[in-house]
This record gives structure tokens, sequence and C-alpha cells, in this order.
């Protein structure tokens, strides 16, 4: 194992232990607590954590629970060092290199799904994985948050371990490819799939190509998701001016509108606010 590999297991440990730690606090509490992204991925073996780095870990609470779970985790130690639309970042009692983004909601402007209730509805509820009950996404759920949040974050083929992350979900869970079209078209994903599937299937994904295959005919759809492909490739990563073509994957055109219309809000009242 060489030093990379070493500090991303490194990693992948300290994450571990966090969500175990903070979830331990929250279901004393009575709050469901659902893991997400990184550290989710490692505990299903969906990725290698010697080869996925993780920066953060991601932890889904119910919208009626948010401030609670935040009010839980500072009484046991944990710092509020930053507010998001989507979630709060809660620095650990004990220094360490991970934050806390304590979710209640899964994107922060988008409006296609997953969305926060339903997959707490369709989660499993699980002891071993982490060591203490925490609910486990539905494999679809998973899937489908992971297109959406690639799209979120305007991500093209230089995210290679966000596009591997598909594969190893869609591999490890044996997932229908009609199963996941039908599941993301339900969500209001499936422009966005055309967008982050394509990236995919140009890396040697073919899962994520059998997929677009089995998404219901959208000739607007396929002509947005290039536009927002262009946009992104062209620029700098995070493509802030591409968040315009990709605002227009979202569940529908007027979706999109109001997407862009919350991002517009949301930066003047950060620049008044002179944050």
């Amino acid at each position: 194992m060489d030093d990379l590999e070493a500090e991303r297991l490194f990693s992948a440990l300290e994450g571990r232990e966090l969500v175990r730690d903070a979830s331990r606090h929250l279901a004393e509490a009575g709050i469901a607590v659902a893991p997400m992204k990184g550290a989710l991925l490692h505990a299903l073996g969906c990725a290698d954590p010697r080869a996925r780095r993780i920066t953060d870990v991601d932890l889904l609470v119910p919208r009626r629970d948010a401030a609670r779970a935040r009010e839980v985790l500072v009484a046991r130690g944990y710092r509020v060092v930053g507010r998001g639309l989507a979630a709060d970042m809660l620095a650990p009692p004990r220094e360490g290199a991970l934050l806390v983004d304590l979710h209640h909601t899964l994107y922060p402007y988008q409006r296609f799904g997953p969305y926060a209730d339903e997959v707490f509805a369709r989660a499993r509820r699980d002891a071993a994985l982490f060591g203490v009950e925490v609910r486990v996404m539905d494999p679809l759920d998973l899937y489908a948050h992971l297109v959406g949040h690639f799209v979120k974050d305007r991500r093209d083929d230089r995210q290679r371990d966000a596009l591997g992350d598909l594969a190893g979900v869609a591999a490890r869970f044996s997932l229908s490819p009609a199963e996941v079209a039908r599941h993301l078209e339900a969500q209001g994903l499936g422009r966005a799939a055309r967008y982050t599937l394509a990236f995919a299937a140009a890396a040697g994904d073919g899962f994520a190509d059998m997929v677009r295959a089995h998404l219901t005919p959208d000739p607007l759809g396929d002509w947005l998701a290039g536009w927002a492909r262009r946009a992104v490739r062209a620029r700098r990563q995070p493509a802030k001016i591409a968040a315009v073509p990709t605002a227009f994957l979202d569940r529908s055109i007027v979706d999109g509108c109001r997407s862009l219309g919350a991002q517009a809000r949301f930066a003047i009242a950060r620049t008044l606010g002179g944050g």
C-alpha cells in the first residue's frame, strides 16, 4: 500500500467512526439518520476505500428533525462551522480532517428526487453496517442520488471517482437497467440521467449505457443534456456559469427556472450579507 492509499484508507476509517458517533447520539434522541455518499459506499462495498477518497461525512435526517438533530450534536461537543440550504456543517469534538454535513434535503436548489421523506420510507433499518442503527438507502435511491448529485455539482468526466461510484452500486446490487431507468424517471431525473450517464458510458460503464437505452424518448432532454455537457467541459470546475444549462436538467423547464431563481436569490442574499 502506498502513501496515497494509506491516506485514503485512514480518511475512510475516520469517516466510519464519525458516522458511528453522530448516529449513536441521534439514535439516542430518537432521530433517524441515513448515511450518504462516500462513507456509505465504502461500508456497502461499492467503492474501495484505498482508491476512493472521502472529504466529509454526509448524514441525512428528516426535515422535521433537522434543528433538533443539530442541537443534539452540538450538546455532544460538535461545533457548527457552516450553514447551507441543504445541510449544516459541523466539526466533531475531536480534531480531525473530516467534517459532518448534516442534511435535511439532498440538494439545495434542484427539484428532482430522491426526496428525503421517500428515502426514509424506502430505506431499511441496519445495526450491523456501522455498529449502530442507521437507515440504509434503497439501492435504487442510492443510484438515483449519485445521478442527481453529479448534476448538482456540475461534474464531468474529470470526476472519475464519481463515475466509478455509479458502476460500483450497479454491480454490488445487480441492478436492472430497466428498473433503474423507471426509478430515475419517477424521481424526475430523466434529463439529469441523460447528462450523468453519458459521461459514465463514455468512460466505459456499459450498465449506464443500458440505462440510457431504457429511458423514455425525450429529444428536448437530449439536447439540454448535450448543451449542459458542453458548457461544463469547456470550463474549470466548479463551472459556475454552467449553472444555467444544468438547471434545465431539472424535473421540468419550469422547475429549472425556479431552481435558477433560488440560486440567484441566495447569491444576492450572500452578497448583501457580506458572506
